[in-house]
């Protein structure tokens, strides 16, 4: 499972009314973040199979209501980048004991593909990223990150490293990216709602997108996204570049909005076919697309993840915890209840 970990860690100052400690360091983002973590690992656990079969797709069963299962479909053959991976045949590396302690980490040299023994939390490195270059107007019109968020992140992705989960960031890209990657080489499960990671949509990859908090959840895999979309995954980044994206402050094309938008990508499925069918459209549409052709294509890059980061394999793998460390952290913020926890883990670790 590989979890973006700025989008549930909002989620979790969000979902969880102001906490601190009594030095005044705010902590319902830490609070909120192990809770919701904990509900991930349990469910996972609950839903995993013994014998998962990655080449059809997989299969997390039960995990949501409604749930869909793969169908198989031709997988777009991009070749990771890969650190820290020795190719002899089949390598299995040690983790710790954990809450999904079932299976270890094995690098299958045939598919070219490893099974994610756990959990990856992956966040965003500090400092600008290369879309910022490309694009300086690149996420500005976003409100300035909460006062009380910020000094959370580097605490919590301590306690994260204490209690010996791995903990990915990537300077110069974003974890959208990282994620992305990273599902090139691993098949299993994501955990986030930005919308621009269904692209990475394929057998073998699944994603849950959180409805409330991580309570409920919308259960992604190709079939399903392909029935809800009407395009292939792999068209996001052009149905994006068509609609623009406010969030992250991408222009679309005037005049076109999400109803028209699908259409278009469902009938065209990328930028190129539609542009050497413009001459159907209608008039408007016609004259808008015309007019901003380098600004579609502009957007449909920023919209793109990169699957082709460099990834050393070892940030992905569990460490051994610290325990006495973690406790010593969330003492010295209050956070009595996640110590019950720690005393569990090791308690569980020891036997």
């Amino acid at each position: 499972m590989l979890i973006d970990g700025h989008g549930l860690a909002f989620r979790a100052f969000h979902a969880v009314p102001m906490l601190n400690s009594r030095l005044g360091t705010p902590t319902n983002v830490i609070m909120g973040f192990m809770n919701m973590l904990e509900r991930l690992e349990s469910e996972y656990k609950r839903t995993r199979l013994a014998s998962p079969q990655p080449s059809a797709g997989g299969d997390i069963r039960q995990i949501c209501e409604g749930d869909k299962y793969h169908t198989k479909t031709k997988e777009t053959a991009i070749k990771p980048i890969l650190k820290g991976v020795k190719k002899s045949g089949k390598k299995a590396v040690h983790h710790q004991p954990s809450l999904f302690d079932e299976k270890p980490h094995v690098f299958d040299e045939e598919k070219n593909i490893c099974e994610i023994p756990g959990l990856t939390i992956v966040f965003d490195a500090p400092g600008k990223t290369f879309r910022h270059n490309i694009y300086p107007e690149y996420k500005q019109t976003r409100k300035p990150t909460p006062p009380e968020f910020k000094p959370q992140v580097p605490l919590l992705i301590e306690l994260l490293k204490y209690l010996g989960y791995p903990v990915a960031m990537i300077e110069g890209v974003e974890a959208d990216d990282t994620i992305a990657s990273a599902s090139r080489v691993y098949d299993g499960i994501v955990v986030s709602s930005d919308k621009d990671l269904l692209q990475i949509l394929r057998p073998g990859v699944e994603i849950l997108r959180p409805i409330r908090g991580v309570s409920s959840f919308s259960h992604y895999n190709v079939a399903v996204f392909t029935e809800e979309y009407g395009f292939p995954p792999e068209s996001m980044p052009d149905y994006l570049a068509l609609l623009g994206d406010t969030v992250d402050n991408l222009p679309g094309i005037p005049g076109i909005g999400e109803k028209t938008a699908l259409q278009l990508i469902g009938e065209y499925k990328n930028i190129e076919n539609l542009l050497n069918n413009i001459e159907n459209l209608k008039p408007l549409h016609k004259k808008n697309i015309n007019d901003n052709r380098q600004q579609l294509y502009n957007s449909r890059e920023l919209n793109r993840l990169k699957f082709d980061v460099e990834l050393d394999l070892n940030l992905f793998q569990p460490t051994e915890p610290d325990y006495a460390a973690a406790m010593s952290l969330c003492e010295k913020l209050d956070l009595r209840q996640i110590c019950n926890r720690i005393l569990i883990m090791q308690q569980k670790n020891n036997k």
